[in-house]
C-alpha cells in the first residue's frame, strides 16, 4: 500500500531460488539477454524495502546458497556462502574457539551477503568498524553473468558492493576475518535523567580505551513500549547500555571507567543481572512492535556529539504532529551513532 502511489511493481512475475554458483550465473545471463530485471533477496529483514522488486521481473531468492564453513586458523578467517545467518555461523566459530567480529542486531536470520549488501553497521561495530571492513574477499555473478573475485585492491574493489543492495552484482560467498573466542565479557546498564547526561556519558566510554564492544541507548518513550508490550523494564529514564569483551584485564579496566564515567555524568548504575538481561535480548531491538503495528519513521546516521539535538528535535517534531516517537540507537564509532526514530501506526 505504501509503494502503490508511486506505480510501482513490486510484485515479481517469478521467483527463482538458485542452489549453486553456476545457477546464478545462468539465471543472470538469462536476464540479460531478455532484459529482464532482477531483485536477490535472502532473509528481507531490513525494513526499507531493498530486497523487493520495482519493475516486476525476476525475485531471486538465495536463500539456498549455504553450505558448510571454511575455517582457516592461521589467517583468521572463514569463507561462507551467502546466505549463512550470522547467529549461524557465530555459534559454529564459538564451538571451535573463535567469534565473528560484528553482527547485526537481526542476527538470527539476517544473511552475511545480506549485511555486506546493506553496508551493515551493528553489535561490534564501535570495536571492529562495518561488516565489509572484515570481509577479505568476495565471490560476485556481475550483470552480465561474468563471475569474479573481489577484495580491497581489486578492480572493481570489494567497497563498490557494500552497500550496493544487490544492484551492482550478486555476492556467493564471503571470506570474513575473525577473532578469537574472547575470554570474558561484562555488561553494564546506566540511567540518566537528561540526553546531554547520556550523550557525554556515551562520548567518553566509546572513545576510551578500552574500546567497548557495544553500546546503545534506549529514550523513556522506547522502554514504555517494550513494558506495554509484556516485557519487564527497570523504569522509564533514558538508558545507555554498555557491553565489553576481550581478557580479564580489559574487563576490569572496563569496570572502572564505567564506574568512573557514571559519577561524573550522573548516571546511575544498575546491578549487574540486569545488565546482562538487557544483553540477552540484543535481538530482540524491535520487540515494542509487539504492542501493535508501528513504523519506523527514520534511521538516522548522526555525529554521537549531535545526539541529544537529534532527539530535542524528534521530541518537537511528536508534540507538533501529535505523534508519541520511541527511540533507540546504536554507537557503531567513537563519533557517530546510527539513531532509530519509530511509532506506532495502524
Amino acid at each position: 500500500l505504501l509503494v502503490t502511489p508511486l506505480g510501482l511493481k513490486t510484485k515479481p512475475d517469478i521467483v527463482v531460488r538458485p542452489e549453486t554458483d553456476e545457477e546464478v550465473v545462468r539465471i543472470v545471463k538469462h536476464a540479460a539477454r531478455h532484459n529482464t530485471p532482477i531483485t536477490p533477496r535472502a532473509s528481507g529483514s531490513t525494513p526499507y524495502f531493498d530486497s523487493v522488486p520495482v519493475k516486476g521481473g525476476i525475485l531471486l531468492d538465495l536463500n539456498g546458497l549455504r553450505g558448510e564453513p571454511v575455517l582457516n586458523e592461521d589467517r583468521l578467517t572463514v569463507t561462507v556462502r551467502a546466505a549463512t545467518r550470522w547467529q549461524e555461523l557465530d555459534r559454529w566459530l564459538r564451538q571451535r574457539g573463535f567469534a565473528v567480529k560484528s553482527y547485526p542486531t537481526s542476527a538470527p536470520s539476517a544473511t552475511v551477503g545480506g549485511w555486506l549488501n546493506m553496508e551493515g553497521y551493528g553489535i561490534g561495530s564501535l570495536r571492529y568498524g562495518s561488516v565489509h571492513e572484515q570481509v577479505a574477499s568476495a565471490r560476485v555473478v556481475m550483470p552480465d553473468g561474468e563471475f569474479i573475485t573481489v577484495n580491497e585492491d581489486s578492480d572493481p574493489p570489494i567497497s563498490w558492493f557494500a552497500g550496493s543492495e544487490g544492484t551492482l552484482g550478486i555476492v556467493t560467498e564471503c571470506e570474513l576475518s575473525i577473532r578469537r573466542k574472547p575470554a570474558a565479557e561484562s555488561h553494564h546498564l546506566l540511567a540518566f535523567s537528561d540526553i546531554p547526561s547520556l550523550q557525554e556519558a556515551a562520548l567518553a566510554i566509546a572513545s576510551a580505551d578500552p574500546r567497548p564492544y557495544n553500546i546503545h541507548y534506549m529514550d523513556p518513550n522506547y522502554l514504555q513500549l517494550v513494558e506495554e508490550a509484556g516485557f519487564s523494564v527497570p523504569d522509564h529514564r533514558l538508558f545507555l547500555a554498555i557491553d565489553y569483551d576481550g581478557d580479564e584485564e580489559e574487563m576490569n579496566r572496563g569496570n572502572i571507567l564505567v564506574r568512573e564515567v557514571a559519577a561524573e555524568t550522573g548516571g546511575e548504575m544498575f546491578p549487574a543481572e540486569i545488565a546482562l538481561e538487557e544483553w540477552k535480548e540484543r535481538f530482540e531491538a524491535l520487540r515494542a512492535k509487539r504492542r501493535g503495528p508501528s513504523m519506523l519513521a527514520a534511521e538516522t546516521w548522526l555525529p554521537l556529539s549531535n545526539l541529544n539535538a537529534y532527539l530535542a528535535d524528534v521530541e518537537k517534531l511528536g508534540r507538533r504532529t501529535g505523534v508519541r516517537f520511541f527511540n533507540y540507537g546504536h554507537v557503531v564509532s567513537p563519533q557517530n551513532v546510527v539513531s532509530f526514530s519509530m511509532y506506532r501506526a495502524n
